[in-house]
């Protein structure tokens, strides 16, 4: 495979990459990936694996070559969308080709600059700052407001709620919150529903940050953002939010998925910097505190379920454990919490 990939892409380089000179050689660096194997493309000696000319998706399994397609289309979405404000267009991945290699699929990307978000210190949380700061103002540009209909209630929001609660042993405590999920989204037909541009996997390994050599703190770093497989381009807002939140606290507590959520919602020190940047953002985007947790809850719905795309299922497990973990954290009325509880 690697012959033949290589040697499309020097044949092509002129088309792949107009305006730079064909590379004598090529360098791949591969990266980890369950689905679909990742590999930087570093041309001649212009290297360092921070900037890639190229990324080179290949799927493992018959699902990959959806998430590969799907990320094709949203991408190409995606630049039609932020044409007009270069500082979002220039953070997402130019889709370049997706073909047919060796009788393989492969996704064609241009390379962008940085390193991931975990490899940053967690100890000044300067690196989250920037990127919680960057994602408010893509969600803020982008927001919208939609009418929603009894029908489009069903499908976006009780037809999963009923989903992930069948044949799934639930506590009592979740069992309770998702009647009264399910109440307060019948309250939404005929509502405004706040939507926004979304990423729908917006973890610390998808963040990238470039920061100059000269800066002070993050002044001036650059946030892009990789793997747009499950965008939407009017998405339940703050789950994004949420996401990085909860994934960033894996450099703070040695706890897994469920436990950091907690951590999360514990009351200590982040906790609290979770709740400030969490009500900061519903000020910029104009949304009641109460749908916080609406939002979250459907992060881990529709995770369970990969709702709306329906390709991948093996981690159902997990989100419900991230459920039930969430619901334990706002028991009570606190107002010291990062988020009010659904109001009644």
């Amino acid at each position: 495979m690697f012959p033949l990939l290589g040697r499309y892409l020097i044949e092509n380089w002129t088309e792949v990459l107009p305006g730079t000179p064909p590379p004598e050689k090529l360098s791949f660096v591969q990266l980890p990936g369950s689905r679909v194997s990742t590999f930087l493309i570093v041309g001649g000696k212009q290297g360092g694996h921070r900037r890639p000319d190229l990324v080179i998706k290949i799927p493992r399994t018959p699902a990959g070559e959806d998430y590969l397609r799907l990320e094709y289309q949203n991408l190409e979405r995606l630049a039609a969308r932020l044409a007009g404000v270069r500082k979002f267009l220039e953070a997402i991945p130019k889709p370049i080709s997706l073909c047919a290699i060796g009788g393989k699929t492969v996704l064609i990307l241009e390379g962008i600059p940085g390193s991931r978000l975990h490899t940053f210190p967690t100890r000044g949380l300067g690196a989250l700052s920037c990127v919680c700061r960057w994602l408010t103002e893509l969600q803020a540009a982008t927001r919208t407001e939609v009418g929603v209909t009894a029908d489009d209630v069903e499908v976006m929001f009780l037809d999963p709620i009923r989903r992930f609660a069948k044949g799934s042993e639930l506590s009592p405590a979740t069992t309770r919150f998702l009647a009264r999920l399910e109440d307060r989204v019948r309250r939404l037909a005929g509502a405004p529903l706040p939507l926004t541009l979304t990423h729908g996997d917006f973890s610390v390994s998808n963040i990238l940050l470039d920061v100059p050599p000269d800066a002070r703190g993050y002044d001036g770093a650059r946030v892009s953002v990789i793997d747009w497989t499950k965008s939407l381009e009017e998405g339940l807002p703050i789950r994004d939010l949420w996401h990085v939140l909860t994934a960033y606290a894996k450099g703070l507590t040695p706890q897994n998925a469920s436990g950091r959520i907690a951590f999360s919602l514990a009351g200590g020190a982040y906790a609290r910097t979770v709740r400030r940047w969490m009500d900061d953002y519903c000020k910029a985007l104009g949304l009641p505190r109460w749908f916080q947790g609406l939002c979250i809850a459907f992060e881990y719905i529709y995770g369970a379920l990969d709702h709306p795309w329906g390709i991948e299922t093996s981690r159902g497990a997990r989100y419900r454990d991230n459920l039930e973990a969430f619901v334990g954290g706002i028991t009570e009325s606190d107002e010291d919490r990062p988020f009010a509880l659904l109001p009644d």
